[in-house]
């Protein structure tokens, strides 16, 4: 009994094995096969959108056996104990899985321009009347606005490669980061400038966001 379980664990192993190299054959099949859907998709919509519709829901599918065949993967890797591909394949499946949910916020984030932007439809609705910042509520340019952090975002990691390229010329290492950086503080001085309390209405919805993302990702982990 005492040598029972290591004789099973060596026998577990190399079941694990082959079906770790099954499936790596089925995700690259998998794979291949929505690189050519989406391509499809790309001719059919210009033509013929009924057989693109069918196409992508073609795709949707594929795109449920790959979750499923990374699912698989994962448990078959930690029972391999290599947990940081297990990690990995684990992260690739959340965020197949979560597809629909990104493209749910594009679109959320494509009506809220529709409506505030081109239809006007709270331009009624201001604040802080009467003083320098007034403006319209949740008023800004959701096409260029993201820019103020985007580059804000860009300056430590400038700062960061300076610090730890070290074995990078001091061209590399200083001078081109630190023009990038100076670029970066213009661009959203220039923002800051040219949209006024966009910005603020801008930045408040990105905390909220920002917000809900981290308790999510506490969620998850």
């Amino acid at each position: 009994m005492i040598m029972s379980e290591p004789l099973e664990l060596q026998a577990q192993r190399p079941y694990a094995l082959d079906q770790l190299t099954m499936l790596q054959s089925q995700i690259m099949q998998t794979i291949q096969g929505m690189v050519v859907l989406r391509a499809r998709i790309e001719k059919q919509r210009r033509s013929n959108i009924e057989a693109a519709r069918d196409t992508y829901t073609e795709l949707d599918r594929a795109r449920g056996r790959l979750i499923e065949q990374l699912s698989k993967s994962e448990l078959f890797l930690l029972e391999m104990e290599e947990y940081p591909l297990a990690a990995a394949a684990d992260q690739l499946r959340r965020g197949l899985a979560g597809f629909n949910l990104g493209l749910f916020y594009c679109a959320a984030w494509g009506l809220y321009f529709y409506l505030s932007n081109l239809a006007g439809t709270w331009s009624h609705a201001v604040a802080f009347v009467g003083t320098p910042f007034e403006s319209v509520i949740f008023f800004f340019d959701p096409t260029e606005l993201p820019i103020i952090t985007i580059y804000a975002l860009y300056i430590p990691i400038f700062i960061n490669w300076m610090k730890k390229a070290t074995d990078e010329s001091a061209l590399r290492r200083y001078v081109i980061p630190t023009l990038a950086i100076c670029g970066s503080i213009f661009m959203v001085i220039a923002c800051l400038i040219g949209h006024k309390m966009g910005n603020f209405w801008y930045l408040l919805t990105f905390a909220v966001i920002m917000l809900i993302g981290k308790r999510f990702a506490k969620n998850n982990v």
